[in-house]
């Protein structure tokens, strides 16, 4: 199986808005160790500074599935947000629906998986 990744390079550009760092970053996708892009796609990211200790917010949801035939799949997906305290309401909700959108992703990514390697007879073919 080719390993896909994608990279992520800080450019040197950066500006300073209202404790907001306008950061450009440029991605760039590798297989293999070799660079497939077929342009570079540059992008910004907003980094923001906390001016004071930030409060944290965390999220985790997690699943079992059972995939039959006593086996059984497990899906987490988390986040933990810096904040600030009077935040914490609002990252909270952000980071609950952020995490329920990606845990349902994976349990259908799973569940599609799961389909495609079950023979005929409903029990998994582990040989693909």
């Amino acid at each position: 199986m080719a390993k896909n990744t994608k990279t992520a390079k800080k450019v040197t550009e950066t500006k300073v808005v209202m404790g907001s760092t306008d950061t450009k970053v440029t991605v760039t996708r590798t297989v293999m160790g070799k660079d497939v892009s077929t342009d570079t796609k540059e992008d910004k990211l907003v980094v923001n500074q906390f001016v004071t200790e930030p409060a944290k917010v965390s999220l985790t949801m997690g699943v079992t599935i059972n995939l039959g035939n006593f086996e059984g799949a497990r899906v987490d997906v988390g986040v933990t947000l810096p904040c600030y305290a009077e935040e914490v309401e609002a990252a909270h909700s952000f980071a609950s629906s952020w995490v329920e959108t990606k845990i349902v992703r994976e349990i259908e990514a799973l569940r599609d998986h799961t389909r495609k390697r079950t023979t005929p007879t409903g029990s998994l073919d582990l040989d693909r």
